[in-house]
Parts: C-alpha cells; structure tokens; sequence
C-alpha cells in the first residue's frame, strides 16, 4: 500500500475564556464528516474532560489534546478542575487515516523550566509515511513564543498579553513530512517560564495504486508515465506497495 499525499489541516479556530472551568471551545467552520478534529487545551487548572465523542491524546497540568473523527454536528465542551484562563485551538484536518483504525499518536510528553519548551520525539507505529506533525507547547503565563521549531510553518500562538489575562498561554505548529521518526526541535520564548511540550503524529490514508483515480489532480487514465516510469509498469509509490 502507499500514500500519496500527508493530511492537510482545512481550518483551525482559535478560541479563549476567561476564568471557568466549563468551557464550551469554537470549532472550525466547514467540517465535513469523515475528517479528523485536533484540539490542544492550555488552562490554569486540569482538564478534567473533553466532553462526549472526543478521545484524550495528553493530558497534564492543564496543557492537554483530544481527537474526534468529525461528523459533521460538532462539539466540544472542556470540564476543567477549577476557574481560570483557558486557551485552545482546534485543527479540521482532512486525508487522514481513519481514526477509529488508527488514531493520531503523541510522543511521551516534555517539560521544564526555561525560554526553550521542546517537543519530545516520536516514532509513530506506522513506520515511514507522509504524517503531518503538530509541535506543541503549553505555559504558564503570559509571555509570548517568538517562534516555532526550526523548519515548522503554521505558527499559532495566543497569551494573557493577546486575550484575557495570564496563568497559560499555548503555541503549536506544523511539519508535513516523509519520514518514521521525528523530533521537532525547540520553541522560543521571550522570557523562562514553567512549560510542558509534545508531539503529535497524523498518519495519513493509505490507498493502493490500482486505487488512485487521479495524481496531482489529473486523471490516471491520461497520464502515461509518472517520472519517466509507464504507469503500467508501477507497482509501488514511495518505495511502498
């Protein structure tokens, strides 16, 4: 089997509240059935629950994330332990492996004490495929990430200085890439602060070439060669069946 294409995020909707510990999170527009929805929490207090239809990915001291195979009526409702500031962003992704077959992975989780957070590695179980990777990073206050890992495009990030006031502030971003191993590298924030990291891993369909219709968004049928290659002739994409 092969994989054409990582997963490509849709929509991503950034939502905050201000002191509460039910917490009823903005999802992105357009959601369409099938697709997979990321959420990434950053709160002052524990993420006691995501709420009916969501699976936890991470969870530890406020800084969490869930996913949810879309079906088109939505929600997301956060139980937290106890009032205070609470940041999310919600990713709509599509071309996802199906999530109830194999769900998004997470890497083991880090933290510490500095101006670095740094997302731990992760090897997903899939071996060598085209994921798409979330960085993420959770803190304590309300100083802002200046930048994302090295290489990493879709920088979000949201604090007590761009919102309500501070105890958590949240930055995540994205790398599409073909590999079986990935380590992020480092946030950059403009002061230390007391901070959790993560990874997550998006595995993406997996199809056959007899199942491919279209490549680059032209028909198969038409196309005679694929890198100098007969079509004919192609057993594999990517070095897979």
């Amino acid at each position: 089997m092969a994989t054409l294409y990582a997963p490509q995020i849709e929509g991503v909707k950034a939502d905050n509240s201000a002191i509460t510990t039910d917490f009823s999170v903005a999802l992105p527009t357009g959601i369409v059935a099938g697709e997979l929805l990321l959420a990434f929490i950053s709160g002052g207090n524990n993420v006691d629950s995501f709420g009916s239809g969501w699976t936890e990915l991470w969870n530890h001291s406020g800084r969490a994330a869930a996913w949810r195979a879309a079906t088109g009526s939505d929600a997301l409702n956060v139980t937290m332990a106890g009032s205070n500031t609470v940041y999310s962003y919600v990713y709509r992704i599509s071309g996802a492996q199906d999530p109830t077959v194999q769900p998004p992975e997470v890497s083991t989780g880090a933290s510490g004490s500095d101006a670095y957070p740094n997302p731990d590695s992760i090897t997903p179980t899939g071996g060598t495929k085209d994921y798409l990777f979330i960085a993420y990073t959770g803190y304590d206050d309300d100083t802002t990430v200046t930048s994302g890992p090295s290489g990493y495009t879709n920088f979000y990030e949201r604090n007590g200085g761009n919102a309500f006031i501070g105890y958590a502030a949240i930055a995540l971003a994205t790398l599409a890439k073909i590999t079986s191993t990935e380590d992020p590298g480092t946030f950059a924030i403009n002061s230390s602060e007391s901070w959790y990291a993560f990874t997550v891993a998006v595995p993406p369909i997996v199809v056959g070439p007899a199942n491919i219709s279209k490549i680059n968004g032209v028909a198969k049928a038409s196309i005679s060669k694929l890198n100098g290659v007969s079509i004919g002739a192609i057993s594999k994409i990517n070095g897979v069946e």
